[in-house]
C-alpha cells in the first residue's frame, strides 16, 4: 500500500464536519473574541454540544436538548474552581455542585 503525504500542519479559523446531505454536523474553530470552541449538531441542524476555552480562561461544555435549551453545563472559573449543573426545560437548575 503506497503511503500519502500529509502536511506536517494545517492552519485554518476553522473546520467543518458534513454529513452527506452537506449539514454541518461539527465546527472546530476559534469565535471572533479569540475562544477556541467545539461543537457538534443534531440531524436538524440544531447545536446539542458546545465545547469552549474564553480568553479570561474560563472554560465550559454545555449540553442542549433537541429544542435547543441548555439542559447541563460543566464549566472551570479562571481560579480552576469546578460547576456542575443540571437545567430543566426551561432553564432553571434542578441541581448544582458546588
Amino acid at each position: 500500500m503506497a503511503s500519502i503525504k500529509v502536511p506536517d500542519a494545517i492552519k485554518a479559523h476553522g473546520f467543518f464536519a458534513v454529513d452527506d446531505q452537506g449539514n454541518t454536523r461539527a465546527v472546530l474553530g476559534v469565535d471572533p473574541s479569540g475562544t477556541p470552541v467545539l461543537g457538534m449538531y443534531d440531524t436538524q441542524g440544531n447545536a446539542r454540544i458546545g465545547l469552549g476555552v474564553n480568553t479570561d480562561g474560563t472554560l465550559g461544555l454545555v449540553l442542549t436538548d433537541a429544542q435547543k435549551n441548555k439542559r447541563a453545563m460543566l464549566g472551570m472559573n479562571a481560579d480552576g474552581a469546578p460547576m456542575l449543573g443540571i437545567l430543566d426545560a426551561q432553564g432553571n437548575c434542578v441541581w448544582a455542585a458546588p
